[in-house]
């Protein structure tokens, strides 16, 4: 095994170590630190029970009381990069800080201070802590990370560092430089400034006795405090797997939260949005922890280092046996285990687990693909130049990667946790919640729309708002980016008279750092649950569409009753040569051969199906009802089998109308027809989402009614007055029937047709 190994840390999950290689092909790439095993990547997993670690104590936390800073060297680095090198004879003499060029933004005085008169609790003195701080008069974070090198003498020791986290003093381990051994120095790389511990334990592969020193149990049980589910991948918001986030954030909330994790956000997590507006095919709940594992593997892989840094990170020379030394000490050191970054280079995949525990030769581990389980890594040092040897099913290679080095994640996971406390507030993508106005009648033309926004897979960043005013004319979409934490929103709308539909669009990052558009209750569901208000009166009466139909069908000893009902607006133009027409006994067309589609086209519209950024709206269908029977075959009733009564949308770009005078009508005797087709780009799948009216009852084919159906009719009586001056209110109750049989079955067809045509100044009045 080489000591100069190149590990993927970018691929598909969160960090191995500090090797850095090309992109490989196996894994999605984002910006992760570790490959995810996912259930296409062989070896998931692995080990078994054999060890109660339950039965092990738990180590004392290890905490630091800070003393006082004593300055040993500052020095102004600017974008060129630069060293910060504490002199001879000072207490932090040998320790170089390294910024490459392009680290640091603008020029930034740093100082190196050591800590003194501080104390250690729970830790062994024989270690010789040393603490020091990095600090700077402004820039504090990177994202090519810095290098910290020190000396150290004793070829029997090892030198381990540590982030000192907080006022508390807790400690986590940061990710080791090779071990330069002839020259006596080590080191370790960071992104960030702060204080840092650094101790030399005795090297457990100088002396045997040395190894029971490292028997360690941080208190993590997986059974308690892992998440219940088990890592898989989410087409759209973590395609590659969440090993990372649920590693990372089952660790966090055992330190910070107190443990717990699997019986906690049990409870399935409903949806109100459509997942697919063309299908209609509604979003599955979703257990609470799927939406909590989601989000932390987003928030993860967002405060993750870009590419270009890891990259930076390759280093030649570090031991898988460095990193064992490095992982067996925190355990004893840093609370709630400690995250590990496993790798297979050969087949270039990677995952990420919490170690828990460790004795002489296995590690337990925390796997966010095995839920309830302790597995167990085993390990072995060895005398070659890698120093050490470890097996795990599919993996062969370890690092140290996100420990005390991933950018806080705490406030994000604090938000996570809020939102799950309050069950996502009913809604596993995205929650509108309007607080004002009050109702959907407003007094004012000039409104305030407040409200908030509630984050379920993602946390929402920006929230748009458009307007569909009674005319049918959209607003100029208004968005308003939300800092992190931020639900409230507010936005001023200048409403128009009638009507108006408010409409929301939702977006959030997800894994990568890519804008993601988010389903919410106020977009993408029915429009029946758009939030609706209405100022004024509206000018004018609406154009609208009204059609109730029914068929029985009798087929043997079954019977199906089906009805729909629609309600929608209508767009309509009147045929511009025919009113005209209408007063002369020299009629431009010959209507006794008028055998066109559509006949001689009288009135000729559409339903209202307008667009936001490309998005159809569909129409509505209040009512698609449907029962099923059999024949008693003793009594000869009719018994229902089952029933059915579902709203849904009606997803083709509109449905045209047709008034035309009928081919074959006589001269002073003209028979009109009504028709309803599809029309536009049809975006209905073949077979699905279909009204039954479309394509049965009343749709034409060659302008000829297809067998065994028959539209509703209207006489001449009733239509050629307005057609000739269109003014008023002109409203048309159609209706029609038809029975036949055919083959032993038969069918009854009943449809009642309303249109209101309204009139503007003696002219077709369009919305």
């Amino acid at each position: 095994m080489s000591t100069s190994r190149d590990v993927d840390v970018r691929a598909c999950g969160a960090g191995t170590g500090v090797h850095a290689v090309s992109p490989a092909p196996a894994c999605l790439r984002f910006a992760l630190l570790v490959a995810v095993a996912t259930a296409a990547s062989p070896g998931c997993g692995g080990g078994s029970d054999a060890i109660d670690w339950s039965a092990y104590p738990t180590n004392p936390l290890v905490t630091y009381m800070p003393g006082t800073p004593v300055e040993a060297a500052h020095a102004t680095i600017d974008a060129a990069g630069g060293t910060l090198a504490a002199p001879d004879g000072s207490a932090l003499a040998g320790v170089v800080v390294t910024f490459p060029a392009g680290t640091v933004t603008a020029p930034t005085t740093f100082t190196l201070a050591a800590d003194a008169g501080g104390s250690f609790a729970n830790t062994d003195p024989d270690e010789h802590p040393v603490v020091m701080s990095i600090t700077s008069d402004g820039q504090r974070v990177f994202t090519l990370p810095i290098s910290v090198t020190f000396p150290f003498a004793d070829a029997t020791r090892f030198p381990v560092a540590y982030h000192v986290l907080d006022d508390a003093g807790t400690l986590e381990v940061m990710t080791p430089l090779p071990m330069d051994r002839v020259a006596g120095r080590g080191g370790f790389l960071t992104f960030h400034l702060s204080k840092y511990a650094i101790f030399d334990p005795a090297d457990p592969r100088s002396e045997d006795a040395h190894r029971q020193k490292y028997t360690a149990f941080s208190g993590f049980l997986p059974a308690i405090d892992g998440f219940a589910i088990r890592n898989n991948a989410d087409e759209e918001y973590t395609p590659a797997g969440r090993c990372q986030g649920m590693a990372t954030f089952a660790r966090w909330y055992k330190t910070d939260r107190g443990g717990g994790l699997a019986r906690k956000y049990e409870a399935d997590v409903p949806t109100k949005t459509l997942k697919d507006v063309i299908t209609e095919v509604l979003n599955s709940p979703m257990p609470a922890q799927e939406v909590v594992s989601i989000r932390a593997q987003i928030a993860t892989n967002l405060k993750s280092p870009p590419p270009d840094a890891v990259n930076a990170m390759h280093q030649d020379g570090l031991t898988l046996g460095d990193n064992l030394v490095t992982l067996l000490h925190a355990l004893q050191n840093q609370p709630g285990g400690v995250l590990m970054g496993l790798s297979n280079v050969k087949y270039d995949i990677g995952h990420v687990v919490v170690a828990v525990g460790a004795n002489d030769g296995k590690i337990g581990v925390y796997d966010p693909n095995s839920p309830g389980k302790t597995k167990e890594v085993t390990y072995a040092f060895t005398s070659d130049k890698e120093g050490a040897t470890i097996s795990y099913p599919s993996y062969d290679y370890f690092g140290l990667w996100g420990n005390g080095e991933i950018p806080p994640v705490g406030d994000d996971f604090a938000r996570i946790t809020d939102d799950a406390e309050a069950g996502f507030h009913g809604e596993n993508r995205t929650l509108i919640e309007i607080t004002s106005p009050a109702g959907t009648k407003v007094d004012s033309q000039d409104v305030s729309l407040e409200g908030k926004v509630h984050s379920g897979v993602v946390e929402i960043g920006a929230v748009e708002v458009t307007a569909r005013y009674p005319d049918s004319t959209l607003s100029d979409p208004q968005t308003l980016a939300l800092a992190p934490g931020q639900k409230d929103f507010t936005f001023p709308l200048k409403l128009k008279a009638g009507e108006n539909i408010v409409l929301f669009r939702t977006r959030g990052l997800v894994v990568g750092g890519a804008k993601a558009q988010v389903p919410n209750t106020r977009g993408d569901v029915p429009s029946d649950d758009w939030l609706k208000l209405t100022w004024g009166e509206s000018p004018r009466p609406d154009n609208l569409l009204g059609l109730k139909y029914s068929r029985t069908e009798i087929t043997g000893d079954s019977r199906i009753d089906t009805s729909v009902e629609l309600t929608t607006y209508f767009k309509y133009t009147i045929n511009p040569d025919l009113p005209a027409a209408l007063k002369s006994t020299d009629f431009p067309w010959d209507f006794d051969n008028c055998t066109s589609y559509g006949g001689c086209d009288l009135i000729r519209g559409q339903t209202y199906a307008g667009t936001i950024d490309g998005d159809w709206l569909p129409i509505h269908v209040t009512t698609n009802h449907e029962d099923r029977y059999h024949r008693d075959t003793g009594t000869g009733e009719w018994k229902l089998d089952s029933t059915t009564d579902d709203p849904r949308d009606v997803i083709c770009e509109w449905i045209g109308v047709y008034v035309f005078v009928e081919p074959g009508s006589m001269t002073g005797s003209y028979r009109y027809r009504l028709a309803l087709t599809r029309a536009g780009n049809i975006r209905c799948p073949s077979g699905q989402n279909q009204l039954p009216f479309l394509g049965e009852s009343m749709e034409m084919t060659d302008g000829v009614a297809e067998g065994c159906q028959q539209p509703p009719r209207v006489t001449p009586a009733e239509i050629d007055p307005w057609a000739q001056t269109p003014t008023g209110a002109k409203v048309l109750s159609l209706s029609g029937y038809v029975n036949c049989s055919d083959g032993g079955g038969a069918t009854t067809e009943t449809a009642t047709v309303e249109l209101t045509l309204v009139s503007c100044n003696g002219a077709p009045c369009l919305l």
